[in-house]
């Protein structure tokens, strides 16, 4: 189980598109609460006159600001879905790439895969919260040992399994954990299962 979730805690949203209102909504979970975030903002893209194939498919560039960050897309008209990762949309086909200027956030088309049947991923019980008040609850967040619900411990392999209340599962090293020093081991568990302070969005969205 440990290893099945073993991805950077940033990443634990679900976004969800509703195309009729033009709008995105994305959960998130804080500590045990369930969070929705209504955003009606979408990117306006300006199209632009370079090409190029990305894994045999002909792609176009489009570059954007949106949320703070300059963005780079390339979408292909041989998939004709308004659509792509994240909040990113509104271009005439699939966004196989897009990345922001600085190289901090990359997104890579890995599969395109039709499915006979949609699983329900949307958690129940939510608590509708502004955006600002979710930026709020992310920047002051202080991560403290009450957010872990169990540890595991592989001495054999050196590895650290935790899992937290939010659900988030991963493993950890126990020598990174040790080198930190006698009476220091808690914090650096803290930082090391911190969420990111580099957000996709930024404050400073418009």
């Amino acid at each position: 189980m440990f290893k099945s979730k073993n991805y950077d805690r940033s990443l634990g949203y679900i976004i969800e598109k509703d195309y009729s209102k033009i709008e995105a909504h994305l959960y998130d979970q804080y500590k045990t609460a369930h969070l929705v975030i209504t955003d009606p903002e979408v990117p306006k893209w300006s199209v632009q006159k370079e090409f190029l194939k990305i894994n045999g498919m002909d792609c176009q560039k489009a570059v954007t600001r949106y949320k703070g960050r300059e963005w780079e897309a390339w979408f292909s008209k041989d998939y004709p879905i308004s659509d792509g990762p994240y909040k990113f949309n509104g271009l005439p086909g699939l966004v196989v790439r897009v990345k922001d200027r600085d190289d901090n956030h990359i997104f890579n088309m890995v599969q395109v895969k039709k499915v006979h049947s949609i699983f329900n991923f949307v958690p129940k019980n939510n608590k509708k919260i502004s955006d600002q008040e979710y930026r709020q609850l992310v920047k002051n967040e202080i991560f403290s040992p009450e957010d872990i619900e169990s540890i595991n411990i592989d001495r054999q392999t050196g590895k650290m399994g935790v899992q937290l209340k939010d659900g988030y599962v991963t493993q950890l090293d126990l020598g990174q954990i040790k080198k930190a020093g006698k009476g220091n081991e808690d914090a650096e568990l803290a930082r090391l299962l911190k969420k990111s302070n580099n957000p996709i969005e930024k404050e400073n969205s418009k």
